[in-house]
């Protein structure tokens, strides 16, 4: 399972870490959510290294920004055709230096790591209490 799925299929105390990670504009959840196959299956890391690479990167998430927005105007969501619009000038600061977006994708994944780790480790714990308590 991919780990955008898994993270909204956790409890809602890890849920709330995962809105709180997001409070940010650096990648916006609707960003996260809607390109989740496409971000999980990059290089980032190589991306962070990489300038040419990451630029690639970076003209790809704008394009694929274009088609989100070209299916919210087919189904005549306008704020979120507003939204996507406005998540993807916000991308344009990255234009000169897209190893910066790279690095900030990858801390993103790796923070949501952090809390599928967690998570997992906390019904692990919780798991083994109870087989205790038999």
């Amino acid at each position: 399972m991919a780990q955008w799925d898994k993270l909204r299929q956790l409890p809602i105390a890890y849920r709330q870490q995962l809105h709180e990670l997001y409070d940010r504009d650096a990648l916006p959840m609707d960003v996260r959510h809607y390109l989740a196959p496409w971000i999980e299956k990059q290089e980032w890391q190589r991306a962070a290294r990489d300038h040419a690479f990451a630029m690639v990167l970076f003209q790809v998430l704008l394009e694929n920004l274009d088609i989100q927005h070209s299916r919210f105007v087919q189904e005549e969501s306008f704020l979120l055709q507003h939204n996507i619009r406005r998540y993807k000038q916000n991308f344009q600061r990255y234009v000169d230096d897209p190893c910066a977006l790279a690095t900030t994708i990858l801390w993103f994944l790796e923070k949501e790591k952090e809390i599928l780790e967690s998570a997992e480790l906390a019904e692990k714990v919780g798991f083994r209490t109870s087989l205790m308590c038999l």
